[in-house]
């Protein structure tokens, strides 16, 4: 709850921080022989949207996970999310701690 006396917009922000729904995310980098050898277990914002970088919606689905975990994944990585297996396109780093994984339906 702000204190009385906070700026508007650091509240507003605050509540949509505190909503932010995370989802369990499977990842078994690319050229490992079974999904058990190697499988990461991360929380990440999944979403079936993706803005291209011209602004346009698109309804590819993807996952935004922080940088720091994923050292060994690239194009060709197995996603599972919500027990749906995915496949990785696309690897976008945000430089500021974030990546988004593009994916596509395995």
């Amino acid at each position: 709850m702000p204190a009385k006396g906070d700026d508007i917009d650091v509240a507003v922000n605050a509540a949509a921080e505190s909503h932010v729904y995370l989802d369990t995310v499977l990842i078994t980098p690319k050229g490992y022989p079974h999904p058990s050898t190697k499988t990461l277990t991360l929380q990440g914002s999944f979403s079936n949207e993706y803005f291209d970088a011209s602004g346009m919606a698109t309804s590819q689905p993807n996952v935004e996970l922080l940088t720091m975990h994923l050292a060994d994944i690239a194009k060709g990585a197995l996603v599972t999310i919500k027990g749906i297996k995915y496949i990785v396109t696309e690897v976008q780093p945000d430089g500021g701690g974030s990546t988004l994984l593009i994916l596509q339906f395995a």
